[in-house]
């Protein structure tokens, strides 16, 4: 298992019992560093489900209720699509405890580590890959 250099990107399939997944890893930065991991089912392409935003932009999050509510979240951060008004429009801070899935500055120099911790999260077998 690799991370791809600045620049590309390369996707991982993952099936569960019911489903077939991608998971993108996308180094594809315009003008800065990026690393993107984003969760997609394989039915609907186009809608991500989870996508970490390990090295990017800043997120502005949208005014609405939930907890950080208009607040700019710095990467690493985690977008789900779980939040039912919102979608992935929310940022959620991966260096705060937010329960099962947290970075933390040292994992930030150790992509590798963060795919995996990703993987985790995500209740994907590492050792399938």
């Amino acid at each position: 298992m690799h991370i791809p250099p600045f620049g590309q990107s390369k996707q991982l399939n993952l099936k569960s019992n019911n489903y077939v997944f991608f998971l993108d890893l996308n180094r594809k930065g315009h003008k800065r560093p990026k690393c993107t991991f984003q969760l997609r089912e394989k039915r609907n392409k186009a809608l991500p489900l989870v996508r970490i935003d390990i090295i990017g932009r800043p997120h502005q999050n949208p005014d609405g209720d939930f907890k950080w509510v208009n607040q700019v979240v710095k990467c690493p951060h985690l977008h789900r699509a779980d939040f039912p008004k919102y979608g992935t429009h929310v940022a959620v801070p991966l260096l705060k405890d937010n329960g099962n899935f947290k970075l933390s500055e040292q994992d930030l120099n150790n992509l590798i580590l963060c795919l995996k911790k990703a993987l985790k999260f995500l209740n994907v077998e590492v050792a399938l890959l």
